[in-house]
């Protein structure tokens, strides 16, 4: 069980980021809701009440877990973006034959518990529903992520779509 949270900085030098320890997420809205500066990744006003949104999208790429990039999804990701509105956080987690079993989960999971514990404080944004979602291998993810976080008891997503796991 997560009995204390962390605190993760929202911004971070690129030449700092490491690979092995890091997990990239790439953020699509219909609409900047003005609270985050996108070229710093610092907040306007730290003050700032947090926007409600309805629903926040963890997207998990497919690719035979050794190829597949949230670059390479997206245009389907932009669509639901733009159709729905919710906002679209779609994980780029370490892939095979670099990383082995447990790495990319393991990506997964902490970006998933960044969106459901940290979107509201460092970008702002408060939800009341958090869908996952993945297709094929990011299918087969988004489902370890729902079991880990019912295995840690922590937020469990509110909706899931698995596309062939």
């Amino acid at each position: 069980m997560v009995s204390q949270l962390l605190e993760l900085p929202f911004h971070m030098d690129k030449t700092t980021f490491d690979p092995e320890t890091h997990c990239k997420i790439r953020i699509l809205a219909l609409k900047d809701w003005g609270r985050v500066n996108w070229v710093t990744g610092k907040l306007f006003d730290e003050n700032s009440e947090p926007v409600e949104i309805d629903s926040i999208l963890v997207d998990i790429h497919g690719g035979s877990f050794n190829g597949g990039s949230p670059a390479k999804q997206n245009q389907y990701t932009k669509y639901i973006a733009m159709k729905t509105g919710v906002v679209v956080f779609s994980l780029d987690y370490r892939l095979a034959p670099g990383s082995q079993f447990p790495s990319n989960l393991s990506d997964c999971f902490q970006g998933y518990l960044w969106v459901a514990y940290y979107a509201e404080k460092y970008l702002k944004i408060k939800t009341k529903n958090i869908i996952i979602e993945g297709d094929s291998a990011g299918g087969n993810l988004s489902q370890g992520v729902v079991t880990l976080a019912i295995q840690k008891e922590t937020r469990i997503p509110d909706k899931c779509l698995f596309n062939y796991p």
